[in-house]
């Protein structure tokens, strides 16, 4: 009778510590797999992501107008 009650005072422990991590990981794991769902589907359609990276310039010209649309310019009022 002694070994039935330890048996389910530890299972009930154990299930109460699974259900704590059930709740707290959820909210965590739940994003990860959809996010890597979507990926995959994704691959699977042939999606491609504009990357920045692979620029190709022709001429001179075109490197030096890239660059200038890449900065801000601003002005400033000057403080007295």
């Amino acid at each position: 009778m002694n070994a039935i009650l330890k048996t389910v005072r530890f299972s009930l422990i154990l299930g109460f510590i699974l259900y704590l991590m059930y709740l707290s990981l959820k909210y965590f794991f739940l994003p990860i797999f959809l996010f890597i769902i979507i990926l995959k589907l994704f691959r699977m359609i042939k999606v491609k992501f504009k990357s920045n990276n692979k620029k190709t310039f022709n001429n001179k010209e075109s490197k030096i107008n890239e660059i200038d649309d890449d900065i801000i310019d601003g002005e400033f009022k000057d403080l007295e």
